[in-house]
């Protein structure tokens, strides 16, 4: 069970009483905010699979 707790600040998923990711809220409207480092598991198996993602362009 993956619960979410929500702060005015931040939002944060709880699995098994471990934080697996935690967010910083934007209260900017529209705004897409992206981490790069959620994806390093996926560019060690495929170092290439990322090349023209959306987090990398600029």
């Amino acid at each position: 069970m993956v619960s979410v707790r929500v702060t005015a600040y931040s939002l944060s998923l709880v699995a098994n009483g471990d934080v697996i990711a935690e967010h910083q809220r934007s209260f900017i409207r529209d705004e897409i905010a992206y981490d790069p480092w959620h994806y390093l598991p996926v560019l060690g198996k495929k170092p290439r699979a990322l090349r023209h993602g959306i987090p990398f362009q600029t």
